[in-house]
């Protein structure tokens, strides 16, 4: 998270549109959680906390936000094609992180 936080306040003193933030939460940010994610097992603390980084970026421009966000995290992560944004999700309903459960943690918390 700590990483996120540093990018994002390199990012902050940029005047990026919404679609610029959407394109680096896109690009650089799931990346990085997609990244360690395949290298450890993450918390729930930690994924929650990296999501809302993106979210909080996404639509304030900073690792902090303050308003109620007009549209749900999780309408964000759908694919464009059923009206989402594409952003990459690391809860369960991934085929990846269902993949993982089921090798390696045989359902387990």
């Amino acid at each position: 998270a700590e990483r996120m936080i540093s990018r994002i306040r390199g990012w902050g003193h940029r005047n990026l549109s919404y679609a610029g933030r959407l394109v680096l939460v896109q690009t650089v940010l799931s990346h990085i959680q997609s990244y360690w994610a395949r290298i450890f097992m993450l918390p729930k603390q930690v994924i929650y906390k990296i999501e809302q980084l993106c979210r909080n970026y996404l639509w304030g421009g900073s690792e902090e936000y303050r308003k109620v966000p007009p549209v749900a995290w999780k309408e964000c992560c759908k694919p464009k094609a059923y009206g989402g944004l594409g952003i990459i999700n690391q809860k369960k309903d991934t085929s990846w992180v269902k993949r993982i459960n089921h090798i390696y943690l045989k359902n387990r918390d």
